[in-house]
């Protein structure tokens, strides 16, 4: 059976019947699909027993994009505007990303999903690039102004990174590629969860991607691959990466 891939859900609010929705861009779901997955969507939920119910069937985690994560679960105060907040998607995301951590559950963290799971490994967030790191370049490129598969900057690649292998597609004959990405984010990470590496940047030293080197698959990156698939074949195979580990993990149940 196809591994089953969890992707957190994100709150919507619909103005026109003002009525609380959960769901999650398709471009996720899509992805997971297109690399041979079961994407499943995970509801935000305060209740611990339902979300330890959905994790023990688990083979993977995608923890997708989304707006900004409240300071207060990196041990600081609002020092700048804030973006969709919700606190309770911080607290299921959060579970989320430490149970992979504790557990080896592969995982794919997207944009806001890197940012989580730095938070949840005990790192820090720039809450704001352009007042914090004023030499630093546009990093939110978003849509109406932007399209999402934008290329906004190139990201450089480490040469022995779990990333690297990924992008090449398991082929080491060749050097780690200098990425072209998309980009739609304004906030950053600042100081390196325990047990994470930084594995890409920005030109202007912007970290844009973070890996574990003891798990099985654990990767954060800055931009939105789920929307470069069809322009760039080296995106697709995050996700099969992705898939694939949580393929191994599934079949030593």
């Amino acid at each position: 059976m196809p591994p089953l891939i969890g992707i957190t859900c994100t709150s919507v609010h619909d103005p026109r019947t003002d009525t609380p929705w959960q769901g999650i861009k398709a471009a996720y779901v899509n992805a997971v699909r297109m690399a041979k997955g079961t994407p499943i969507l995970i509801p935000l939920l305060d209740d611990k027993a339902n979300l330890e119910t959905i994790w023990e069937r688990l083979d993977g985690l995608l923890l997708p994009g989304g707006g900004d994560i409240s300071p207060e679960f990196y041990g600081k105060e609002v020092e700048t505007e804030l973006m969709a907040v919700d606190p309770l998607r911080d607290q299921v995301e959060l579970w989320m990303a430490r149970r992979a951590l504790s557990d080896d559950m592969p995982l794919l963290a997207i944009c806001r999903g890197m940012q989580v799971l730095n938070v949840a490994a005990g790192g820090t967030l720039y809450q704001d690039i352009a007042s914090e790191i004023p030499i630093a370049r546009k990093h939110n490129c978003s849509p109406p102004e932007h399209k999402s598969d934008c290329l906004a900057h190139v990201v450089q690649l480490q040469i022995d990174s779990l990333l690297a292998h990924a992008i090449r597609g398991g082929d080491t004959s060749y050097p780690p590629p200098t990425l072209h990405v998309n980009s739609r984010h304004h906030q950053a990470l600042k100081e390196i969860g325990e047990g994470l590496v930084a594995v890409a940047r920005s030109p202007d030293g912007i970290i844009e991607a973070v890996e574990s080197p003891i798990h099985r698959f654990i990767l954060g990156v800055q931009w939105h691959p789920e929307d470069l698939l069809q322009h760039d074949h080296t995106m697709r195979h995050l996700f099969e990466n992705l898939v694939q580990a949580a393929a191994e993990k599934g079949s030593k149940r």
